[in-house]
């Protein structure tokens, strides 16, 4: 497990709820389910300059109901029986582009074993630093139930009182299920609605989106959420990029009427989601846009291809109040120590 200690006193924080949580977090899942990590972060652990351990934990999401990714069940990333640790060292689902961009597309699939798998082990009780944990509904007829069913869990094992140091953000952005995320304000609002009512008043919530969301969509449930969490993964062969982009730089292409990649041609059921520089430019677009709406209210997190100190300059002058870091932990590895230990209090967006 890495080493998530207490954040210096002196270091500027986003605070939600009475709760600090830092200048900048982990991408969900990026750190594992509780820090705990992955395999091929041992061999990590011997390039100078890794190292996460002033990155605020976003927690992999959890589903209400079990997708191991082995034994006909949904998943992509089949899970040994602890429930944390890949069967694969290399997962079949995430593929890397080292050069020259330092790309990934992956289709992970929220491989997971369901919620109260996690909350009986204790491995969140145990965190001494506050945290992100990531639920997603799976169920388009029973979304609000899920979501419901989900809080209720995370109360009974994590509490919902003052002294609470976790945030709940509620997925609503991962292409990699299958499942077509809801975008619709009144399935959203009535999702966070549930949320606030079983959470109570000591726990913030956020949305998670990819930056292709609308701005009306965020308008709409402002006054529902404590802030934005923007940067999820874009969908292989979206319009955002051309198709000829696509093509040339991640060998995304369209075949038979259905978009394939490097990841079907493993055997995968998706083309899968991507992070990297590329999409950075559309996050920062999009801060920016929520930036200047005056219906925008609440704080931004944003991410999705950071890779240097300039790229988090970029985002906070852009409008966000903290920042978070993914896919650089597995194709730039060695920038984490320098990105995590940036003290310039950038801090100039407008809601902290």
């Amino acid at each position: 497990m890495f080493n998530i200690t207490d954040t210096p006193e002196e270091e500027k924080l986003m605070e939600l709820r009475g709760i600090d949580f830092g200048p900048i977090a982990c991408a969900v899942g990026a750190m594992g389910f509780y820090g705990e990590g992955y395999p091929f972060h041992k061999t990590f652990r011997y390039i100078p300059g890794f190292n996460w351990d002033g990155f605020t934990l976003a927690a992999k999401t959890l589903t209400l109901h079990r997708r191991s990714g082995k034994n006909e069940e949904p998943g992509n990333m089949p899970l040994m029986d602890d429930g944390l640790t890949p069967e694969e060292t290399f997962p079949k689902c995430i593929w890397v582009e080292r050069w020259p961009g330092g790309h990934m597309l992956n289709c992970v699939g929220l491989a997971n074993f369901g919620i109260e798998f996690y909350l009986q082990r204790g491995y969140y009780q145990r965190l001494k630093k506050p945290y992100f944990i990531s639920i997603m509904d799976m169920d388009p007829k029973n979304a609000v139930l899920e979501i419901r069913q989900m809080c209720q869990l995370l109360v009974r094992y994590l509490g919902n009182q003052e002294g609470s140091i976790y945030a709940v953000q509620i997925n609503c952005a991962c292409p990699n299920t299958g499942k077509e995320a809801s975008t619709k304000p009144i399935e959203l609002i009535e999702k966070l609605r549930v949320a606030r009512e079983i959470l109570g008043d000591h726990i913030p919530i956020l949305a998670n989106f990819n930056a292709l969301v609308s701005l009306n969509t965020l308008i709409a449930i402002d006054a529902f959420v404590d802030a934005y969490w923007i940067g999820n993964t874009i969908p292989a062969g979206n319009e955002i990029f051309s198709e000829q982009v696509w093509k040339r730089r991640f060998n995304v292409r369209r075949e038979n009427g259905e978009w394939k990649s490097p990841l079907t041609d493993r055997g995968m059921p998706m083309a899968g989601g991507l992070s990297g520089p590329m999409c950075l430019e559309v996050t920062h677009g999009k801060v920016l846009e929520m930036y200047k709406s005056l219906s925008i209210t609440k704080p931004i997190v944003a991410g999705n291809g950071i890779r240097s100190v300039d790229d988090i300059e970029e985002l906070y002058d852009a409008g966000a109040s903290m920042v978070f870091v993914g896919s650089a932990g597995v194709t730039k590895p060695w920038a984490l120590n320098s990105l995590q230990s940036y003290r310039e209090e950038p801090w100039n967006g407008r809601f902290c």
